[in-house]
């Protein structure tokens, strides 16, 4: 990358944060961000962005790195193990597909921090999901 970032990390995440920004300038569409930053990826991955409100679920092509999706009847989770779901009460609902990508609508009664980096159960108070069979409303 040859942009005149200055990186604050030795994390491959920030390099494909960056990736993701460059894209998403050029487009204006965070799904083609996402999808040309992706074809630009070598190796295995998965990973979530928050853009503009939406949160992106993606894992690699390959699917060497797993990605579950579970939901109760208050939350959406996205975890690379399933045994996340267990302290949360979460049902899992499936595996995401090699190569695809899920959003989300992030509904917050106020946007913190904390709720972007760590997702704590506390902060989420509603989350709809579009692409599926289920739409998630209190």
């Amino acid at each position: 990358m040859d942009s005149g970032y200055e990186f604050r990390s030795t994390t491959d995440s920030e390099v494909i944060c960056h990736m993701i920004i460059d894209e998403y300038n050029k487009t204006k569409d965070a799904i083609n961000a996402i999808q040309n930053t992706c074809q630009k990826l070598i190796g295995s991955y998965s990973f979530v962005a928050v853009i503009n409100g939406v949160l992106y679920a993606v894992r690699d092509p390959l699917g060497m790195k797993p990605l579950s999706l579970g939901r109760s009847e208050d939350f959406v989770v996205v975890a690379s193990e399933t045994v996340a779901f267990d302290s949360l009460d979460i049902k899992y609902e499936r595996s995401i597909e090699p190569g695809e990508i899920l959003d989300f609508i992030i509904i917050l009664p106020f946007l913190r921090e904390e709720a972007i980096v760590g997702f704590q159960k506390k902060d989420i108070k509603k989350a709809i999901y579009y692409g599926d069979k289920w739409k998630n409303r209190k």
